[in-house]
């Protein structure tokens, strides 16, 4: 192994002949780029499984590139998953895209996945910042989107988020929000404007809000 190389496992094991692993290995291919792997199992009486996984994570500027490939198998079905990322970061904007694919039986004994049977895509855009002069101090505005279907093409689950406030020089906030939410046949929307006077204090603060949806 060289500097640029990190590896751990661990192994556990009970009486009653249960035993579960966990390896982890990453090696940093320059300061800004690194790939893994990952591979976990449980060995237990009716219930086999095993993981594997590889990643890749890699930075260029105010851009960032992750993926990550993993496969389940065992005494049932095996599946597979599938995440890749994109995000930028710079000055007063965040933005991520991002594309998931969980297969049907991708199971894992030892972790929760809260979700699967679905592909689609995930995004989001943040904007964020102080104003030096005016009436306004801070600002932050975005919008969270996500499409989600399940393999047949069916709606899985979609949604959009879009959200704005502002604080001025005498800490006084205004927020508002819309939500929108569409699972399986339901639909499901909101709106809310509100403000805060001692937006700051973390212990002593007023707000009134209306939410309608």
């Amino acid at each position: 192994l060289q500097p640029t190389d990190s590896i751990g496992f661990m192994n556990t094991s009970t009486i009653g002949g249960r035993t579960d692993s966990v390896l982890r290995y990453k090696h940093d291919l320059n300061d800004k780029t690194d790939v893994g792997f990952f591979f976990g199992q449980k060995l237990d009486s009716g219930d086999h499984s095993n993981v594997a996984m590889v990643d890749e994570h890699a930075r260029f500027g105010p851009y960032s590139l992750e993926s990550q490939f993993g496969k389940t198998w065992g005494d049932q079905p095996g599946g597979g998953a599938v995440v890749l990322s994109s995000t930028y970061q710079k000055a007063n904007n965040t933005s991520l895209v991002q594309y998931h694919s969980i297969s049907n039986n991708f199971r894992i004994s030892n972790g929760f996945i809260p979700y699967f049977r679905y592909n689609g895509l995930f995004g989001f855009t943040d904007f964020s910042g102080n104003w030096k002069s005016g009436k306004y101090g801070s600002y932050d505005y975005g919008v969270v989107g996500l499409d989600w279907r399940k393999f047949d093409g069916s709606n899985f689950t979609r949604q959009t988020s879009i959200f704005g406030s502002v604080v001025d020089r005498n800490d006084v906030a205004l927020q508002t929000s819309f939500d929108y939410n569409e699972q399986g046949g339901t639909v499901d929307s909101n709106f809310s404007i509100g403000g805060t006077v001692g937006n700051s204090n973390r212990f002593r603060k007023y707000g009134l809000s209306l939410a309608t949806g």
